[in-house]
């Protein structure tokens, strides 16, 4: 009698681990997926983007309305103006590209830890399925002894 009732108060302990396991993993889960969603990092990033390339787009506008505009009055002046037009074309693509190679970098990483998370929470579910096994198996032997 008392063997019994140890084992049954084993098996209620093995599955009040394994639930709170599972719960953990699963509430970790869904504090991931939350994160990611509410940081709105990409779309922030890409409005971010679309401002600079605006600006950037004006700035190079300006500048070569402002080379047209002085061949005549100070030729070494049109010079400068056409390399700061050249510079700031170069320098809005490489910020384009770096903030683009930035945003997949973080997507993937997010990937990766929901991946990672899923993964987790299917063998908290496995362990606890073999723990129960177990313990069933354990409470059938002492019984059939």
């Amino acid at each position: 009698m008392k063997l019994l009732l140890q084992q049954e108060i084993e098996l209620a302990e093995a599955l009040h681990e394994a639930a709170v396991a599972t719960r953990d993993t699963a509430k970790e889960v869904s504090d991931t997926t939350k994160e990611i969603r509410d940081s709105h990092l990409a779309a922030n990033t890409a409005s971010a983007i679309e401002e600079t390339a605006e600006a950037a787009g004006e700035t190079v506008r300006a500048a070569e309305e402002t080379a047209r505009q002085l061949p005549k009055a100070a030729p070494e002046t049109t010079k400068t103006v056409k390399k700061g037009a050249a510079k700031a074309r170069k320098a809005t693509k490489a910020t384009s590209e770096k903030t683009e190679k930035t945003i997949k970098k973080e997507a993937a990483k997010a990937r990766i830890k929901t991946t990672n998370l899923q993964r987790k929470a299917k063998a908290s579910l496995a362990k606890q399925k073999r723990s129960m096994h177990q313990v069933g198996k354990k409470s059938a032997k002492k019984k059939g002894s």
